[in-house]
């Protein structure tokens, strides 16, 4: 049933329009290819020092048709037969103009200072020179990539965007940090950005492409720029574009690598032997309880404690991990076909025992030209990740664990699985051993676009863009007898296959023109078709019958857990038109209009459509600013745009049922009902952006960047509405709110020092603020307390009780009329009507920082080179579950080491211990912290070796370099890592810091 509804979903907008769309550009091209006039050039881009330069942009003057150059400097492209000038251009680097004439090989050689305006920028079914963009996008290169060894791409850009906030709040092996642009807008649906690779929408699993594939990153963050992508461009795109061959008749291969040992970034303090005993006495004294030692420890931990002897359990689970990755890559082709082939290997094992990732990936890029009209090409990755994730439960137990207890018996050296009397706190070791607990995800991916592009009636090019991405993800968990899970009892284990199918088709035509060197249009037009399947099925048993088998056999477990199947299926159809005006290269004009029909929502509401218009002035071409000789580049630009979101369940418009049960005439009987209340009069989220912007070079390019102001007002949100308990229902998703983010961004690059034959030095800065708010909820401009929203406040804040100090021994009057005693929390009474109650909360914080930013810095002396890269954010606030559940003061588990209140040591940091309560009252208020931190991302030193050592060995370039990744940490917080997801800081694996040692090698 739940097929037959999907397949009217989208009546009449389905395979057919391709299919029509398709023959009409076949039929043209066929009549029109023998008007094609193109030819192919290519060569090699290299620096003063002979090194060659990837990322350098290669573009036909007054056209944006070009590339960007690989990994090794090299490229080719086919242009019109009547181009007459190449223009290579890289940021920090002089521009060069060379003419082509008779020649179809070129070999350059660029110069520092440039500001970089004939850069080709991927804007999204299509390039843009950087001198004619309107909207915010900013770019990550392949070489800021390389400055931090990492799994993704996103991990290694965290602080290299403006408006690009990436939080990794774990240092568990293969986890994906969270990415936010410009701040979060919704409530229910997803704050995701939108990725897009080689040109086709990826649907999650960014680890699973190499990041060393990667040329260039280029992030769409105003509505002017998202607004191509429509319904999946709310919150902001990012386009990934990977590495291509080149046509110089020559291979060349490269190989890189590293290797480095990683270790927990900072530890934290727990009670020692001693001080435990000490703390465990205080908190039976707290209800006069305490009358000797032997009433508060059993036989083994007044033996250790006499002995002194006892155990760090935390330093025991922890050790030195590592990670390792290499790269093998084979790039070539000639005037026909251009190839690139890598191959990859990435493993890192953490600093848990039983935590590892490992990928392996492929990577072939092809592109022929089959005839001077027609070229195809694809781009193809296979890859293959295992990820063990373990269990925080031996974090936790370690963190609980009485350092007196038993860990091993000392007569045999057998590990002691309940090292204390506590039957409920196992020992962490176990929980580390792959034999006792095992949670593996496997995941095999074949992504794939494929692309036929054909250029007719001088003007006219078609695209046809073919995306397939299959991934197909196994989870597999096994916990033995023996896990603080089981805790003794019977083992289980659990299997679910995912498996995930998109296909892709779009079909794009481009007309371009340039009238009279003054007026140049860009017009685009494309159509799309995007299909999702999901299938899911889980399954676990209990009761196995011996423990090697793990999840598999699991036929012979005595009792079935639960057995569960699922189905998604949504289709999403699009068209766009967009239109670039370029006057006399000093007023640019964009225009964009995208209409999505979404099979998630109902007939009624199935489209959205999402304009946006930009415009810029080049102030720097005017002829009234060529006299002043310290301006390299002025460009103010400004934009107005719609996006939209409609990341929500695929059947949210339909409702779903749910089994239950009920008496038919006095028989227990199974039947159906309603699960959620549908609700078909969803329609789309929606966010309209103003952007203004100003582009600026100073001094030939050696300061230049970029300054950004922009609002996002999001309405219509897709929200749950919280409904009465007798409604039978919790809640109900409607389209009630609204919210707006606004913010300030700053983009510097300074060439600081340049001097071809000795020292150079440069630095980059981004900075930018983000305010986020909330206009409206369901009741309008009321606040709903219980979700913690407020109006004119972020999603995500701290309502709670304000902590003062502690309730001090001279204070026992007033602590009594409050009902409390010496040594508890004191938390303000806000109202002062000699009460604590609900209304004496006020608002603590946000987990929204007041700013962030990056800071860089790259020097080079002759063949060495020395980078640092460090990240901060400011005035945000933390709220840390691992210090409300560590730091209970029960004096039944170990605690974190704190200076609690006694009538000896009267403190206002934390409460006197008390065995009668699992945590002291209004604990929550002691767990907030400033998030500010600066973290030392990474710092690189490297030696490139000379040419005539490696030259004789055939040895085009090679550089070795030594790395510490993530060495430093400051911060006010007393946990592991003060870097949050949404603002809570909960038991993850603590972030770690590695030191590694790397080779890049070109053949």
């Amino acid at each position: 049933m739940m097929k037959s509804k999907m397949k009217n979903l989208l009546p009449g907008m389905r395979f057919v329009h391709f299919a029509k769309l398709f023959l009409i550009a076949i039929f043209l091209i066929a009549q029109c290819g023998a008007y094609a006039q193109d030819k192919t050039v290519s060569g090699k881009v290299t620096g003063t020092d002979s090194a060659p330069l990837p990322g350098v942009t290669v573009v036909v003057q007054g056209t944006t048709i070009g590339v960007i150059t690989d990994l090794d400097g090299k490229f080719s492209f086919a242009c019109p037969v009547n181009s007459k000038v190449l223009v290579f251009s890289y940021i920090g680097m002089k521009s060069q103009k060379v003419e082509i004439g008779d020649e179809r090989t070129f070999n350059v050689v660029l110069e520092a200072d440039n500001v970089g305006l004939d850069e080709v920028i991927v804007v999204g079914y299509g390039t843009q020179k950087k001198s004619d963009l309107t909207g915010s996008i900013v770019s990550v290169k392949a070489e800021d990539l390389k400055e931090r060894p990492g799994t993704s791409m996103v991990e290694k850009m965290q602080g290299k965007a403006t408006g690009v906030d990436i939080t990794q709040s774990s240092g568990q092996p293969g986890a994906t940090p969270t990415v936010r642009v410009r701040g979060r807008r919704s409530f229910s649906a997803t704050n995701d950005p939108l990725y897009v690779v080689d040109g086709i929408p990826l649907e999650g699993g960014i680890n699973d492409i190499n990041p060393n594939d990667i040329i260039s990153i280029e992030i769409l963050k105003d509505a002017a720029s998202c607004a191509i992508y429509g319904s999946r461009g709310a919150n902001g795109v990012i386009i990934v574009s990977t590495q291509r061959g080149n046509s110089s008749g020559r291979s060349s291969v490269s190989y890189n690598s590293y290797y480095g040992v990683t270790q927990v970034s900072r530890m934290v303090d727990m009670f020692d032997g001693e001080e435990f005993a000490e703390y465990r006495r205080e908190a039976y004294r707290a209800t006069d309880s305490y009358t000797s030692d032997e009433t508060l420890f059993d036989a083994v931990q007044l033996e250790n404690l006499e002995n002194g002897l006892w155990y760090d359990y935390p330093d025991m689970i922890f050790d030195n991990g590592y990670k390792t990755d290499h790269q093998l890559s084979f790039s070539g082709g000639n005037k026909k076909t251009q190839f690139a082939l890598s191959m990859g290997y990435f493993d890192e094992q953490g600093t848990i025992k039983n935590m590892d990732y490992t990928r392996y990936t492929t990577r072939i890029n092809l592109d022929h030209q089959v005839s001077d009209w027609l070229k195809v090409g694809t781009s193809t990755t296979l890859s293959r990740s295992i990820q063990n994730v373990g269990t925080t439960n031996a974090i936790s137990s370690a963190l609980r664990n009485s350092p007196l207890g038993e860990c091993y018996d000392l007569e045999t050296g057998e590990l002691v699985f309940f090292p204390t009397s506590d039957g409920l706190l196992a020992n962490p070791l176990f929980d580390i051993d792959p034999d006792n607990y095992k949670d593996e995800y496997k995941v095999n991916r074949v992504f794939s676009a494929v692309y036929a592009e054909a250029t007719f009636l001088k003007y006219f090019k078609y695209r046809l863009n073919v995306g397939v991405d299959s991934r197909e993800q196994r989870r597999g968990r096994f916990r033995s007898t023996y896990t603080g899970a089981i805790l003794g009892g019977v083992p289980d284990a659990l299997y679910e296959q995912t498996s995930k199918f998109t296909t892709t088709v779009e079909n794009i035509l481009t007309y371009t023109r340039n009238i009279n060197d003054k007026h140049q249009f860009d017009f685009t037009v494309m159509q799309s078709i995007q299909d999702y399947t999901e299938e899911f099925y889980r399954s676990e048993v209990s009761d196995l019958p011996y423990e090697t088998q793990l999840w598999y056999n699991m036929d012979t477990g005595s009792t079935v857990e639960g057995v569960e199947s699922q189905l998604e299926e949504w289709q999403l159809a699009s068209f766009m038109g967009r239109l670039n005006y370029d006057y006399d290269g000093k007023y640019l004009v964009q225009a964009t209009l995208r209409a999505d029909g979404s099979s998630r929502l109902s007939n009624d509401n199935k489209w959205g459509y999402f304009p946006s218009a930009a415009i810029g002035w080049r102030i720097i071409n005017e002829p009234w600013m060529q006299d002043i000789p310290w301006l390299a580049n002025l460009k103010l630009r400004t934009s107005y745009g719609v996006t939209g979101n409609t990341a929500i369940d695929a059947y949210a418009t339909l409702g779903a049922l749910t089994q239950t049960d009920y008496a038919w005439d006095e028989t227990a009987a199974y039947g159906y009902a309603l699960n959620d209340i549908p609700n078909p009069d969803l329609k789309w989220e929606s966010t309209a952006t103003f952007d203004a912007g100003i582009d600026f070079g100073l001094y030939e390019g050696r300061i230049s960047g970029s300054l950004d102001f922009y609002i996002a007002n999001t309405t219509d949100l897709l929200m749950e509405r919280q409904l009465p308990p007798t409604s039978g229902y919790t809640s109900v998703i409607e389209n009630i709110g609204a919210t707006r983010n606004t913010g300030v961004e700053l983009n510097l690059s300074t060439v600081v020092i340049d001097n071809p034959d000795g020292f150079n030095w440069s630095v980059d800065i981004n900075w930018f603020a983000n305010k986020e708010e909330i206009v409206e909820l369901y009741g309008g401009k009321v606040d709903d307390e219980g979700n913690e929203w407020f109006i004119g406040e972020p999603i995500t804040v701290f309502y709670d009780y304000e902590k003062i100090g502690i309730w001090q021994s001279d204070e026992e009057t007033l602590a009594d009329s409050y009902g409390f005693t010496p040594g508890e929390i004191k938390v303000k009474d806000q109202d002062e009507d000699g009460d604590i109650d609900s209304d004496d909360r006020i608002l603590l914080g946000s987990d929204v920082p007041d700013w962030s930013m990056g800071f860089t810095s790259r020097m080079e002396y002759k063949n060495f080179d020395f980078s640092f890269f460090v990240y901060t954010r400011y005035g945000s606030k933390i709220y840390s579950n691992f210090h409300k559940g560590f730091n209970t003061l029960f004096g039944r588990y170990n605690n974190l080491d704190v200076d609690y209140w006694t009538e000896s040591n009267p403190t206002n940091a934390y409460p006197r211990p008390n065995q009668n309560q699992e945590s002291p009252r209004y604990s929550s208020s002691a767990a907030y912290f400033d998030g500010t931190f600066v973290k030392v991302r990474n710092i690189t030193l490297g030696y490139t070796l000379p040419s005539k050592w490696v030259s004789s060995v055939g040895i085009e370039n090679a550089r070795v370099y030594v790395m510490a990744d993530q060495p430093f940490t400051f911060s006010d917080y007393e946990g592991y890592d003060p870097e949050d997801n949404d603002g809570e800081i909960t038991t993850n694996v603590p972030s770690n810091k590695a030191f590694m040692f790397g080779v890049n090698v070109t053949f």
